[in-house]
């Protein structure tokens, strides 16, 4: 496991273990690519996918990229949700809810947004 890992080799030798294995992998990743690619003339990703692994490939290759892409959204989400929460508690922003006699809601409303948005 990484803490384990981390705790074996220390901080800067975990970082720099990642560091190297992220670039072998990127570089012999992209070989294979490549080299898939000039064999059979397939310039697309994707249609390199069919072609190797046929239909049932791109179907999963499709479902992973659509699992990743949805699974890092909602990560997002949740974290702009916990940051805007603890800021809210912290800022006491949302103690009461906003009245017409309140002549700073527009100001508690509009940091909701602008966070929001950010």
């Amino acid at each position: 496991s990484l803490p384990y890992a981390f705790l074996e080799v220390g901080l800067i030798g975990g970082i720099l273990v990642f560091i190297i294995a992220g670039i072998l992998l990127n570089y012999y990743s992209l070989r294979m690519l490549f080299m898939a690619s000039r064999k059979t003339g397939i310039k697309d990703y994707g249609q390199l996918v069919k072609h190797f692994f046929g239909t049932p490939g791109s179907v999963a290759l499709e479902a992973a990229m659509m699992l990743g892409i949805s699974a890092t959204l909602i990560a997002q989400n949740l974290f702009v949700v916990d940051m805007l929460s603890s800021f809210c508690k912290s800022t006491h922003l949302m103690d009461h809810p906003p009245t017409s006699s309140d002549k700073f809601a527009p100001f508690r409303i509009g940091t909701l947004l602008i966070i929001g948005i950010l």
